[in-house]
């Protein structure tokens, strides 16, 4: 992954999960208020902070009618009758952070 890669990458996650883009390039968290600038995001390294996204795609996003499973190195994301996607190429980690971003992308495109 490049950096601008993971940059990119991980603002569009921030934005998908409610952060929002403030002044001077911070990010507002949604319900705490804390501020972070986009090179402290670590959705592509911190199972800490990916978890709740594939959390939210799965109890939040289209009525429950998505599936995230994480097998060994391979992520994939299913959508009933609109998407499938799998990265097994990378870590465990990177291939789900990979799919989430198509999720999102696939999303944000489709249902917005």
């Amino acid at each position: 992954m490049t950096k601008a890669e993971v940059l990119e990458g991980n603002k569009l996650i921030a934005l998908f999960m409610g952060w929002t883009l403030g002044k001077d390039n911070y990010y507002a968290h949604p319900i705490n208020r804390i501020y972070v600038l986009p090179p402290d995001f670590r959705y592509h390294n911190s199972w800490g902070w990916l978890m709740p996204v594939v959390e939210k795609i799965e109890s939040e996003i289209l009525d429950g009618e998505v599936s995230v499973v994480i097998d060994g190195d391979n992520c994939h994301i299913h959508v009933i009758n609109e998407f499938d996607f799998s990265v097994f190429e990378y870590t465990k980690i990177e291939s789900t952070w990979r799919a989430i971003i198509k999720f999102i992308q696939w999303y944000n495109t489709n249902h917005s």
